[in-house]
C-alpha cells in the first residue's frame, strides 16, 4: 500500500523510448489495496463468470477516478485504453465486460476473464498476451477467452503467446514490436478510436398496461459496433420499474417515462399504467418529463492495470 509498487512492472517501460506515443497520454496507475483484488476470485480455478462474481468496490472506485480524471484533464474520450497484467489482467477483462463502453481498446496480459461474455467483447479491439509455461496464472485462461471471442467471428482480437515463457512476460508484452503477422502493440493501441453513437432508439415510444404486467424495451444504437452501454431510468419507479437490460415492470396506476441514455443521446418511452377496463376507449398518450443528460467517460487500471487516456491536441490560433 505504498502507491509505488504498481509502477515496478511494465508501465514505465515504454518511457525508455523518448519517441514513445505514451508520452502524449495521461497515465493512471492506481494501486489495489494489499488485502483485496480487482476481481475477487481464486485464480487457481481458471476463468470465471461475471454473473456469479460481482464487481468489486475497488473497480467501481477506479471507474469513478477515471471519470473524474477524464473530465478534469485534457482527454480525448474516444481514445481511452486499459492495460493490465496478472491480477490486473483479470481486472482488464472484467472492466471490458462491465464497462466496455468506456474504452477504445484493451490489453489484458496473463490474466483471466469470463468466456460466456464473449459476445460483449467481440466488437472491442483487444491485444492479449500470455506465456505458455505460466505456472501462476494458467495460459488456458487466455486461450479459452481467445477461442470464445474468435467464435463470434468479428476478428478484432490479436493474441501473442510466448512459447516456453513463465508469468513475467509483461515487459516484453508492453514493448512488443510486432512480427510478420501482427503490428507493434504501441502502433496498434494508439490507432484505436472508439466509435461514437450517432443515434439511439427504443423499439417502443408508448406502452399501456395493467399493474403487475411487464414488457421489454429493446435498443437500437447506430452505427453498428459502437461501444456504448445503454443506461435505463424510470421517472417514477413507484409506477414503473426498469432494470439494466430494459425489462419494465408495471407497479401501480399512473404515468412514467422510461429513458435510455447512450453517451449523450437519449430515447424515451411513455408508459401508462391502468386497470384493464379503465379508459379503454381513451387513445394512448405521450407523457414527457424534464430530462437532464450529463456525459462522462471512464477508464481503469490494475495490479498493474493502467488506464491510458489520450490528450486532446491543442488547436493553434
Amino acid at each position: 500500500d505504498d502507491n509505488e509498487s504498481q509502477l515496478v512492472h511494465a508501465i514505465l517501460e515504454p518511457f525508455k523510448n523518448p519517441k514513445s506515443k505514451f508520452y502524449d497520454s495521461v497515465i493512471l496507475a492506481p494501486q489495489c489495496p494489499s488485502y483485496t483484488k480487482w476481481v475477487d476470485y481464486d485464480w487457481s480455478k481458471g476463468n470465471y463468470s461475471t454473473e456469479d462474481i460481482p464487481e468489486t468496490p475497488e473497480l467501481k472506485m477506479l471507474a469513478k477516478l477515471i471519470t473524474e480524471t477524464s473530465e478534469r484533464e485534457n482527454v480525448d474520450k474516444r481514445r481511452i485504453y486499459i492495460i493490465g497484467l496478472s491480477m490486473g489482467g483479470y481486472g482488464t477483462w472484467d472492466m471490458l465486460v462491465r464497462h466496455g463502453d468506456i474504452f477504445a481498446a484493451g490489453v489484458p496480459i496473463c490474466g483471466g476473464g469470463d468466456p460466456s461474455a464473449a459476445a460483449k467483447l467481440a466488437d472491442m479491439p483487444i491485444y492479449t498476451f500470455h506465456g505458455s509455461a505460466d505456472s501462476s496464472v494458467s495460459v488456458e485462461n487466455t486461450r479459452e477467452m481467445v477461442r470464445a471471442i474468435n467464435d463470434c467471428g468479428k476478428n478484432n482480437l490479436i493474441y501473442v503467446e510466448y512459447e516456453g515463457m513463465e508469468h513475467g512476460i509483461w515487459n516484453d508484452a508492453i514493448t512488443y514490436k510486432g512480427d510478420d503477422v501482427n503490428p507493434s502493440l504501441e502502433d496498434w493501441l494508439f490507432s484505436k478510436v472508439k466509435p461514437v453513437p450517432e443515434s439511439v432508439n427504443l423499439d417502443k415510444t408508448t406502452h399501456r398496461g395493467a399493474p403487475g404486467s411487464g414488457f421489454k424495451l429493446n435498443v437500437d444504437v447506430e452505427p453498428e459496433g459502437t461501444f456504448a452501454t445503454p443506461v435505463f431510468e424510470s421517472s417514477d419507479s413507484a409506477v414503473a420499474e426498469v432494470d439494466e437490460n430494459g425489462n419494465v415492470k408495471l407497479i401501480s396506476e399512473g404515468h412514467a417515462v422510461i429513458t435510455v441514455k447512450c453517451g449523450e443521446l437519449i430515447s424515451v418511452c411513455s408508459v401508462t399504467v391502468a386497470a384493464p377496463d379503465a379508459d379503454k376507449d381513451e387513445p394512448e398518450k405521450n407523457y414527457t418529463v424534464p430530462i437532464v443528460v450529463s456525459a462522462a467517460a471512464v477508464v481503469v487500471a490494475g495490479a498493474v492495470t493502467a488506464a491510458v487516456l489520450m490528450k486532446r491536441k491543442k488547436i493553434r490560433r
